[in-house]
């Protein structure tokens, strides 16, 4: 498989790059792309560059599962993402007005972390009833 270098906009750094003499290689799966939708809507994209995404943004991922042998008979499913595409950024930009008019500034903003619940617990019949969990047919 053959190299292929990160851009400036991926790693500004280097840090990445750096990383192919240890026997790393970035090689075509993994090139992921950025687009935006253009004015108007529809089908009509532009390339983008990674640092338009924020968090709160709606965006259209494209990606694959490939399953790869770890060992005999032991398997592991990998998510391979190939592109971002940035949807609709307005609840960033007025998120982003109303901290600029309340007078907050980035120094001093808190930015909120998402939070999910991992793991298994235990499901109450409420939960269960409420949709909570995954059911398979089969």
């Amino acid at each position: 498989m053959a190299h292929i270098p990160f851009g400036a906009s991926i790693d500004p750094h280097g840090y990445l790059e750096s990383m192919v003499k240890h026997g790393y290689v970035h090689g075509e799966d993994n090139v992921v792309e950025y687009y935006t939708q253009d004015v108007g809507g529809g089908n009509s994209f532009s390339k983008a560059k990674p640092q338009v995404f924020r968090v709160g943004d709606l965006v259209d991922v494209q990606v694959s599962f490939v399953v790869v042998e770890l060992r005999q008979q032991m398997f592991k499913m990998v998510p391979v993402l190939h592109t971002i595409a940035l949807v609709d950024g307005n609840f960033t930009q007025m998120a982003r007005r109303k901290r600029q008019g309340s007078g907050a500034t980035s120094a001093n903003s808190v930015q909120t972390t998402l939070k999910r619940r991992v793991g298994y617990g235990t499901i109450t019949r409420e939960q269960e009833k409420k949709g909570h969990t995954m059911q398979l047919d089969g």
